[in-house]
């Protein structure tokens, strides 16, 4: 595949715990970013691994098999979660509009072409969904963004033979309960009008709800287990959900989603939030079949492998991580590689490339990306 297309001229916005910008493997390959942990301008991980910090690691890992899948692309380091692998939809939302204009001038080819997310949640929230569609339809015209009905969820998929459990890993350490809830007001002033009027728009629409739900946080964690948390977790008391028609934009930027590591087809977000807009991305095994610990269902898309993934460390080390969050980096590369070649494509004609180039495999997501055919395949 990389005879074909490397990924040269592509971004890919990093949404994690950091990325080490100095490990040997990225140098040069990065461009600027934001830290939306601390608020400054420099996105590197913070800290070291200790039982405390089972995630710290885990956006310079996630950002190796970016680079590894797409050696041309460059890489945008967004830190939204903190060494523990927590972070809230606050963050995740302000960090998503930036991704896609840095500098908050509609007029610079600054954003990030493809987005990843090695993260999620069991709560849907109508912010996340908003959210997703104003990155997904970012810089379309509205003509080009066309309404349609949503499709009711396919019943699940049947569950594959069960493969014998790997050794456990630790148990990981208590997750701390979530931060209290913010509002608006304490998002860095610094980011474009713009970007916040779109989240007080958001944020009036909750607050007009009549569903009687409480608003509160809703929390996101990370999804590996080399950091000894294999299963990502979410707190928080959001009830809202999703309602509407659901927007198909011919443009935009591609999201790129792990689908979780709870072995179940429970639905997790932003993997679950819509198949048309957002990548869905499980994990597969050296066997190229569904991970025991992978989720699946009608809502993930494709697998990509996610087992024992070898890929940079910070202080230039490496590790073999796996899980979906592996598999979703390395689908997120395989996204840039088509994105490079065809730069005019929609979102959602490249996502439909990724699946309907990629491989069957047996089991409840039938699909294993293919880069070789994704590059090679006729338009």
């Amino acid at each position: 595949a990389h005879q074909v297309s490397t990924g040269a001229g592509v971004t890919v916005a990093v949404l994690d715990t950091g990325v080490d910008i100095t490990h040997p493997e990225l140098a040069g390959r990065i461009v600027p970013g934001y830290d939306f942990v601390d608020f400054d301008d420099d996105p590197s991980e913070v800290g070291g691994y200790t039982d405390a910090t089972p995630a710290y690691g885990h956006g310079t890992h996630v950002a190796g098999a970016i680079a590894l899948a797409a050696p041309g692309a460059s890489i945008m380091p967004i830190r939204v979660l903190d060494p523990e692998g927590n972070g809230n939809i606050w963050v995740l939302a302000e960090a998503l509009l930036y991704a896609v204009d840095p500098d908050g001038d509609p007029a610079t080819p600054d954003g990030a072409h493809i987005v990843n997310l090695s993260l999620g949640t069991l709560r849907r929230t109508d912010l996340l969904g908003e959210i997703v569609r104003e990155v997904v339809c970012y810089g379309v015209d509205d003509d080009d963004v066309e309404e349609v009905e949503p499709v009711p969820p396919a019943p699940p998929a049947p569950t594959s033979t069960p493969v014998p459990p790997a050794p456990p890993l630790p148990t990981p350490t208590p997750v701390p309960p979530p931060p209290p809830p913010v509002s608006d007001d304490d998002f860095d002033d610094d980011f474009d009008d713009d970007f916040d009027d779109d989240i007080d728009d958001i944020d009036d629409d909750f607050d007009d709800d009549d569903s009687g739900s409480t608003r509160g946080v809703t929390t996101f964690r990370v999804s590996a287990s080399g950091s000894g948390q294999h299963v990502m977790r979410a707190s928080g008391n959001q009830a809202f959900q999703v309602s509407g028609d659901t927007p198909t934009c011919f443009g935009g930027t591609v999201v790129v989603a792990a689908a979780g590591n709870s072995g179940t087809d429970t639905p997790e977000y932003p993997a679950a939030e819509d198949q048309s807009t957002v990548l869905s991305v499980g994990a597969s095994n050296q066997e190229g079949q569904l991970t025991d610990a992978s989720n699946f269902g009608a809502w993930v898309d494709v697998t990509a492998p996610g087992e024992e993934i070898i890929s940079t460390m910070p202080d230039g080390r490496y590790a073999s991580w796996s899980g979906t969050s592996m598999a979703s980096a390395l689908a997120a590369g395989h996204a840039a590689l088509i994105r490079a070649m065809y730069p005019d494509m929609s979102a959602e004609d490249l996502i439909d490339r990724v699946v309907s180039t990629s491989a069957a495999i047996p089991g409840p997501v039938p699909w294993r990306i293919d880069a070789a055919a994704a590059v090679t395949a006729p338009r």
